[in-house]
């Protein structure tokens, strides 16, 4: 049934498809033509503007889920064919992902939930963070030589200033445009510019903010929230394919326990990040601030979603933290390709314990 929102569909469109079918008494081939003025947005405002032709069309699981495979759609503009694909969205991609995961499993939804989450972790989200991981290591290697050049050119930017009798504020800009540029000749030569940086962390943010909503259809949450549409996206057996406590993942956790332990797993995850050798500078511990800010923010949010969404935060932050102590360990991050730095841990734990213990229980001497 789910394809109607995926493909925009109008439901009356979806009706004759049934009888069509009922009547061949076939559900492997089928042919249907919809006219143009029974095509509506659906979710995601995704519009298909011609006359769209379903075929080939394969059930592939009870309950009526009819998946659909890729294809094309031809327009014809001006006697020109136009070929259009549909890309579907991220929540859509996660919402089909989830489904796939259970009905190939047999899992329970609330076991699903877990896998598809630790699924997708160790697929995209490792194999991001250990980009990020390549990329801090190489901007720290490539810092020493950065500041030779720099220095070398603050010495012979002087001389010509004063030789030329530049004015102090062109000269600042002028100085500050030429330590920018060795700063980007470097980092573009090293492949460890911002951008690199950034692009791993938006992929995080993506895929994480897809399976939240995916979610939150699943369990028929708010509409204006996550764009439920309830006879297309609710699945009814949400109401009791939790497990423990949390039996009914439509509602959010009657005793607090999920969001409660995922923002103590969080705040634990931030504290180990930020234990790394050398004092904190201030833009580091602004960092760490807005990190915990936004931690203890999620909190009250995370009490009223679903519990289903609960779960998937909970999972996916325990295999963050576990992806952290993993891609600490020096072994690892040579098998990965991620080059030894300075501010690498030898034996992390212990290192990082220290540190703790340096930083907030030692006594300090007046």
């Amino acid at each position: 049934m789910r394809f109607l929102h995926v493909y925009g569909v109008h439901r009356s469109a979806y009706k004759l498809y049934l009888q069509h079918i009922i009547c061949k008494r076939s559900l492997s081939v089928c042919a249907i033509t919809v006219n143009k003025n029974a095509i509506s947005p659906g979710r995601g405002n995704h519009i298909l503007c011609q006359p769209t032709d379903f075929a080939n069309l394969h059930s592939h699981h009870i309950g009526h889920h009819i998946g659909l495979q890729q294809r094309r759609h031809n327009s014809t503009e001006g006697g020109e064919e136009i070929p259009t694909v549909y890309i579907p969205t991220f929540d859509e991609m996660s919402y089909e992902w989830i489904e796939y995961m259970h009905l190939q499993t047999g899992l329970p939804w609330w076991l699903t939930i877990i896998a598809a989450t630790i699924a997708m972790r160790t697929v995209i989200h490792l194999p991001l963070a250990i980009m990020t991981q390549r990329t801090m290591a190489r901007f720290e290697n490539v810092q020493p030589e950065i500041n030779g050049y720099v220095e070398l050119f603050r010495q012979k930017f002087a001389i010509e200033a004063k030789e030329k009798k530049w004015r102090p504020k062109y000269a600042a800009a002028t100085y500050d445009k030429g330590v920018r540029h060795i700063i980007k000749v470097h980092h573009h030569r090293e492949k460890c510019g911002p951008l690199r940086a950034l692009f791993p962390i938006g992929g995080h943010l993506v895929t994480w903010y897809g399976m939240s909503v995916a979610l939150g259809q699943m369990a028929g949450g708010s509409p204006k929230l996550f764009g439920t549409e309830m006879d297309v996206d609710f699945i009814p057996e949400f109401i009791n394919s939790g497990s423990l406590w949390f039996s009914n993942l439509t509602v959010p956790d009657p005793v607090f326990l999920l969001p409660l332990a995922n923002f103590i797993v969080s705040i634990v995850l931030i504290e180990c990040w930020s234990l790394r050798r050398g004092p904190e500078t201030k833009t580091f511990q602004r960092l760490k601030l807005a990190l915990r800010g936004v931690s203890l923010g999620i909190l009250p949010v995370a009490t009223i979603l679903p519990a289903s969404i609960q779960l998937f935060w909970l999972t996916s932050s325990l295999c963050g933290l576990g992806q952290f102590f993993l891609l600490r360990q020096p072994q690892v991050r040579r098998f990965v390709g991620v080059p030894k730095s300075p501010s690498e841990m030898t034996q992390p734990l212990t290192e990082m314990a220290q540190i703790f213990r340096a930083r907030y229980l030692a006594k300090k001497m007046f």
